[in-house]
């Protein structure tokens, strides 16, 4: 069984009451005393057999009415009894009954109470050491062959609860269950209201006879609608075995107004307080579930693709695999709440949760692409991701997309720890517009052309973004050759006093650009930072204060790079992100900086990021 089963599990135990129902009065049926009665139905099954109360009318119908009705549960289980049923009453037809076919034309069943268990090897608890049949009938039906006809069937008050391999206890409280037939060959309907785990759950079934229900050659068809938490599921096709809910082929529709809620009935709290639909081909053979070639939409976002589900051995974890496709995917109202875009502010990222699941009782795989991501200023195209969620660990094997004419690929992974989480993370650009970026952090447009390369390595542990990134640690590098600068860029930052005398027009080649970060506990040191044009060279270095959010770097002109009338004056660029400063560095020494020039970074870097620097003219 699986937590995700809402409808299959309500099916089969609804069988299983009605089978225990329904063995029980065919065992009074065919003797007159209850005391061998009792030992007969132990012997049957293997169990011990308690009857309250009996009375039997004979005629026809054939009148039945019991009280107390216990069944023992299996020597290891957690609770004495497996059943307990307070009142069972039916009407047998005597004539079908002689002929060896169980046909009730009444089963009332009140107050029934069934535990549902496995042992250490995964055996259930309603699998019985003895299920013994007549020559004419079977106490217990084995397969859909051996189902009796019930021309009219009612339970009230049932409850079952079902503990799972993991430890889950899951609750199906069935308040009322109607089950109707005008006759063997006579559609079926089935009506249950009730709830799953505690979530008011309504669900209505229309089925084919009993008698193509007993013919095992053809796959037996029904179509079934569930109604819980605000969400319905629609079920349209076949079962080869119902009893054992196996062989499922059809179409499966699924849509409500919060996936959150929705996903409470199988014990998962997720954050997910938005609409959803899916619809497709459904099939399920063994242990796999699957939903192919699915349509369907998560808030706003429509997808094509696959969902498929494999239950796993006892003690393990299900696998849930996710193959979704989007033309568009709006993140803002998946992430924020009552589907209202909640942008996250400074303080916001910054009191992210890091934090990983220990114990789970699903791993979920998923391949996700989208032609275009927002969020929530943020646009980017041809977005793939892969990853893995799994019991204290979370897996990003890539993370691409398109961004700023180039491409941006990460990945990483976040492993539980007693206090929030390590979170290691790996990042590359490549053919990105230097422009296009320079534009997009405030500056002028045109001060720099070309294709900007970079990459990042980092790892911090923390209970919150923020405390990660003041226990983090890594390095990162930014790299570009064959570009452009603006010309008065240039000579404004070498104080040429050209530029006092006249508009710097045009631009200047740049031959490369070099950044180097060493990041430690939340603050970067750049060193060195290179650029150079055939006009001068410029060597910088500093410090970035990423929980601070604030920037202090120094900037001057490489000796002997510049023209005659370059001052060659130092200048520093300082100040929180958001309102940083340029002013001359006159007073102190900058002797520092050469320093920054002559040392070479790579031998400290990852070998990713080595490349990348030793690949960079300005290294040279």
């Amino acid at each position: 069984m699986s937590r995700r089963r809402a409808v299959a599990l309500i099916l089969g135990l609804i069988g299983g009451v009605i089978v225990v129902a329904a063995g029980a009065i065919a065992l009074l049926a065919t003797s007159d005393v209850r005391p061998f009665i009792e030992r007969y139905a132990a012997r049957t099954l293997g169990r011990e057999v308690a009857i309250g109360t009996l009375s039997i009318g004979w005629g026809n119908p054939l009148r039945v009415e019991l009280h107390d009705l216990r069944l023992a549960n299996a020597p290891w289980g957690s609770v004495p009894n497996m059943v307990r049923i307070d009142g069972i009453s039916a009407e047998l037809d005597l004539r079908q009954l002689l002929a060896g076919v169980l046909r009730f034309q009444k089963l009332s069943v009140v107050n029934p109470v069934i535990v549902l268990e496995r042992d250490a090897d995964g055996t259930g608890n309603w699998r019985f050491n003895k299920v013994a049949s007549s020559s004419h009938f079977a106490v217990v039906p084995k397969n859909r062959t051996q189902f009796p006809t019930l021309i009219d069937f009612a339970l009230r008050d049932g409850r079952v609860s079902y503990r799972t391999s993991s430890g889950a206890l899951l609750r199906i409280d069935m308040r009322d269950v109607t089950m109707r037939s005008l006759g063997d060959d006579q559609p079926v309907s089935l009506a249950v209201d009730g709830a799953y785990n505690g979530v008011p759950a309504r669900m209505s079934a229309e089925m084919q006879s009993f008698a193509v229900l007993r013919d095992a050659r053809v796959p037996y068809g029904m179509t079934i609608s569930l109604q819980a938490a605000a969400s319905k599921g629609d079920f349209n096709g076949t079962m080869t075995e119902p009893l054992d809910v196996e062989g499922m082929a059809g179409t499966l529709k699924l849509e409500g107004r919060n996936l959150g809620e929705f996903l409470k009935i199988f014990g998962t709290e997720t954050p997910a307080d938005f609409p959803f639909s899916a619809a497709g081909a459904f099939h399920r053979k063994g242990d796999d579930w699957r939903l192919a070639d699915a349509k369907g939409k998560l808030a706003a976002n429509a997808f094509i693709g696959t969902l498929a589900l494999t239950e796993a051995a006892r003690g393990k974890p299900d696998e849930l695999t996710l193959a979704l496709d989007f033309a568009q995917l709006d993140l803002a109202p998946l992430m924020g709440s009552g589907g209202t875009a909640k942008t996250p502010g400074a303080g916001d990222l910054g009191a992210l949760p890091l934090h990983v699941d220990a114990s789970r009782g699903t791993n979920i795989a998923a391949s996700i692409t989208a032609k275009q991501l927002d969020y929530p200023s943020l646009r980017v195209a041809d977005v793939a991701a892969r990853g893995r969620i799994a019991a204290g660990d979370i897996t990003v094997s890539q993370l691409a997309f398109a961004f700023a004419d180039g491409k941006v690929d990460l990945s990483g992974t976040a492993h539980a720890l007693p206090v929030g989480s390590r979170v290691t993370v790996n990042a590359s650009a490549s053919g990105t517009d230097a422009g296009r970026i320079s534009e997009m952090l405030g500056a002028e447009a045109g001060q720099i052309m070309g294709k900007l390369d970079g990459a990042a390595a980092l790892e911090m542990t923390g209970a919150t973004l923020g405390d990660a990134l003041r226990a983090s640690r890594g390095h990162a590098v930014l790299a570009m050759a064959q570009g452009s600068v603006a010309r008065a860029l240039v000579e404004r930052a070498s104080v040429d006093l050209r530029s006092f005398f006249r508009k710097g027009e045009g631009t200047v080649r740049l031959d490369c650009l070099l950044g180097v970060i060493d990041l430690r506990n939340g603050v970067g040191t750049i060193s060195p930072l290179k650029l150079r044009t055939q006009e001068a060279s410029l060597i910088g270095a500093g410090k970035v204060d990423l929980p601070g959010k604030r920037l202090d770097l120094t900037i001057k002109a490489e000796p002997h790079s510049t023209g005659l009338f370059a001052l060659d004056v130092p200048f520093r660029v300082s100040g929180e992100f958001a309102a940083l400063k340029v002013q001359p560095e006159i007073a102190g020494s900058t002797a520092w900086l050469d320093a920054a020039a002559r040392n070479n970074p790579a031998p400290e870097l990852p070998p990713k990021l080595q490349q990348l620097v030793a690949g960079n003219p300005c290294i040279r």
